[in-house]
């Protein structure tokens, strides 16, 4: 594959190898209506603020909703500039939302920036929820940094003028210093811990190093470049992290212990007993934002190659939604050129997830923009 670095060129390119499937006015409308649609199910309007339920959870509410749909908000603002009005309205309610989860944690005594991982719907309030080790005040690294993502992605829409300025920057400028205390250096190995609040092993698939890659950016255009520094470290050391992952499990394990003795040691080992399933599923996904996004060095692509070489031996099916597998392989499958973007790119299109089936779908139009509509293109 030829060196691409416009995101016109990007789309033509992926048009070709989907037969035609995957161009901007399939995904634009697809994504557009099924935002709309499952929003207004989706979305729980309180005094509070937005929360996004999830109906096949008993309407469960977890950060992770809150960040995914805040991310989806400034994305279809983007795409779809027309109803940019509409879409920061629901981003500011989801905010707002979002810090009340914030306030909840703090009133229980943490310690942090970031919000509870888990809430419920009591009367017309939201509280803090209980699960087996009590009240769920603790926060989860991968909805923190997507939330701080989203809010730079409202920041770059404030700056194209397409948003009016709410104060996102002010708000980046609490999180960011906490997010940098999510990692643990481990002999000169950035590590990301599951929370701000506990450290006991990590998720595989909250790594998300073009997530980190934009922070790096936000920070240097302000000229920040020691704290850009760190988050390109992060990066590059996540992307490490992946590759040894797959290397010494021979899978995306749900969690995983990392035990580093050098950057050149680095041995992982599934926790708990977990392989890939609907926790671990994010990781081919994660990865080919980077792919597309990010100029890698012949490490990571072969890391890469090795991630969707996974999928393929295992028919891109690792839970039980076929259609939401398809989504989380699809970016990567194109970014690498692969001939399984055009079955994967069949299978999203021409499948029927239940509207009450919150993260499959969620993940689908999070796999879909990205596979078309990312925010800027560089891969040789």
């Amino acid at each position: 594959m030829s060196e691409i670095k416009t995101i016109q060129a990007y789309q033509a390119y992926a048009g070709r190898i989907t037969n035609g499937t995957v161009n901007p006015a399939n995904v634009q409308s697809r994504v557009t209506a099924q935002y709309a649609a499952l929003f207004n199910r989706y979305a729980l309007r309180t005094p509070d603020g937005i929360f996004i339920k999830d109906p096949s959870q008993n309407n469960q509410i977890v950060s992770e909703g809150q960040a995914y749909w805040q991310v989806l908000s400034a994305d279809l603002a983007r795409i779809n500039p027309a109803r940019a009005g509409v879409y920061q309205d629901n981003f500011d309610g989801l905010l707002k939302g979002t810090r009340h989860m914030i306030k909840l944690a703090k009133d229980s005594g943490n310690r942090g920036e970031f919000p509870a991982w888990k809430v419920k719907q009591q009367g017309s309030s939201v509280t803090l929820d209980r699960d087996q080790w009590g009240v769920t005040a603790n926060s989860a690294a991968d909805a923190d940094l997507d939330i701080v993502r989203s809010l730079i992605y409202a920041q770059e829409l404030v700056a194209q003028g397409i948003w009016s300025d709410r104060g996102y920057e002010k708000i980046l400028d609490t999180l960011l210093p906490q997010a940098r205390r999510l990692f643990s250096e481990q002999n000169g190995v950035l590590v990301l811990g599951p929370s701000e609040d506990w450290n006991d092993f990590s998720y595989t698939d909250y790594l998300d190093p073009a997530g980190y890659q934009e922070i790096a950016a936000y920070l240097a255009k302000r000229g920040r470049t020691a704290d850009a520094a760190f988050w390109e470290r992060a990066a590059a050391d996540s992307m490490k992290l992946y590759a040894e992952t797959l290397n010494d499990t021979g899978t995306f394990p749900a969690n995983i212990n990392v035990r580093v003795r050098s950057a050149a040691d680095i041995a992982v080992s599934a926790a708990n007993g977990t392989q890939m399933s609907y926790d671990g599923i994010r990781a081919p996904w994660r990865i080919a934002r980077y792919i597309i996004q990010f100029a890698e060095n012949n490490a990571e692509a072969g890391g890469a190659k090795k991630a969707l070489q996974y999928g393929s031996q295992n028919r891109f099916s690792h839970t039980y939604s076929r259609e939401m597998d398809a989504a989380m392989y699809l970016p990567l499958s194109i970014a690498l050129g692969d001939v399984s973007a055009s079955d994967l790119a069949s299978r999203v299109f021409n499948g029927n997830i239940p509207g009450n089936k919150y993260f499959e779908n969620t993940l689908e139009l999070l796999g879909l923009i990205d596979a078309l509509f990312p925010r800027r293109v560089d891969i040789r």
